[in-house]
């Protein structure tokens, strides 16, 4: 007999028919909203990707789906999520046949919505004129050579998935919009409005031309959110600088890439490295690495992973390091640990740190050189 009323509940959960709406431009395009007892929700867009929207659009009659973007909630709404983790296989004809959380269960943690592009939509129609073009770039506010990793299909741009994305897929990243090798990839924690998510799980040999002729899950399936996003550093978009030592060629180390600037902490490098540095910096050959943030403190992150020369390298990207990024990096919780540099530079560096010195001193001399 339980066996029997187990059955029927099944039956039942995967017969009743949901009544679906999208609130957009138009009746084929927006957030997905679903009628629960009584009252309309959203979809929490986590895992929300492509055969999730065909099921939607095919059960509105709006034909193919062309996208699956995450919308970012308006501010201050709210919860009224009512769907989780949906997981279709794009052959259903109504979403209460896919796999999801229980209905109901308010368990969202992000702020991102599910919504769908159909074809029958005018976006859609556009879009799939626009289908063979593919493009891709590093968006920042910085520059060209770093950033979060986008890619054009389909007349939209989306993001790049960070599961499994490493070293040779940010190789071929960077070579593909003409920013050399990689430095350092990431996940990218910023938050983007209303984009879809067109590829995960890429997996490259590093010797391709594009990124999409990488193996990688079918365009527009993944297992992700926007909290997951791809990101890369090339070596195109870093810079080193010395800063506060009263010349180019003595100070703090500085590190600022196309995300962030960040200073070094002083277990990150040594002799050696310094070597390189000035010699890159083209000032001249290493006179001493000063510690206990000798050139004094900044805000911002610190870059503590350590770097490895043998003392020899022309550029400091050429030594070995662990070195990588995270765009929420933080304040590092020891103090007066930044780490200086003093090169041998256009003048004598005695006279560098002596004015240094007399600068911490808050004594003003006005000394001429040669």
């Amino acid at each position: 007999m339980w066996v029997i009323w187990i059955l029927f509940i099944e039956v039942h959960l995967h017969t009743w028919s949901t009544q679906l709406r999208l609130n957009g431009s138009s009746p084929c395009t927006g957030r997905v909203e679903v009628l629960y007892n009584g009252h309309w929700g959203r979809v929490c867009s986590h895992s929300w990707d492509l055969p999730d929207a065909e099921v939607v659009c095919k059960q509105l009659g709006c034909g193919a789906a062309v996208s699956a973007p995450h919308y970012k909630r308006p501010g201050r709404l709210p919860e009224d999520r009512v769907l989780n983790s949906v997981g279709c296989l794009g052959n259903e004809t109504q979403l209460t046949e896919c796999k999801s959380s229980p209905w109901g269960r308010k368990d969202c943690q992000h702020d991102w919505d599910a919504a769908v592009i159909c074809a029958e939509s005018q976006e859609g129609k556009e879009a799939l004129e626009r289908e063979g073009t593919k493009k891709i770039r590093l968006v920042t506010v910085y520059n060209t050579c770093g950033g979060r990793v986008e890619l054009y299909y389909r007349g939209q741009w989306g993001a790049v998935c960070w599961n499994d994305f490493g070293t040779n897929e940010a190789h071929v990243a960077c070579r593909q919009v003409g920013c050399g090798e990689a430095e350092s990839y990431s996940r990218f924690y910023n938050y983007i409005d209303d984009v879809p998510i067109w590829l995960d799980r890429v997996h490259c040999t590093g010797n391709e031309t594009n990124l999409w002729d990488c193996p990688s899950d079918t365009w527009g399936h993944h297992e992700c959110d926007l909290r997951m996003q791809a990101a890369v550093i090339c070596k195109g978009a870093l810079h080193l600088s010395l800063a506060d030592g009263g010349s180019p060629c003595a100070g703090r180390l500085e590190l600022t890439s196309s995300i962030a600037k960040g200073s070094f902490h002083d277990d990150a490098i040594d002799s050696n490295v310094a070597q390189v540095l000035c010699w890159q910096l083209d000032c001249g050959s290493a006179v001493s690495v000063k510690t206990g943030a000798y050139f004094g403190e900044t805000i911002g992150p610190f870059w503590i992973f350590p770097v490895h020369c043998n003392g020899n390298e022309s550029f400091i990207w050429q030594c070995n390091s662990d070195l990588s990024f995270s765009i929420d990096s933080v304040n590092y919780p020891q103090k007066s640990k930044f780490v200086g540099v003093v090169c041998s530079g256009n003048c004598h560096s005695f006279f560098i740190i002596i004015i240094y010195i007399l600068k911490r001193q808050n004594k003003v001399f006005r000394i001429r050189l040669g």
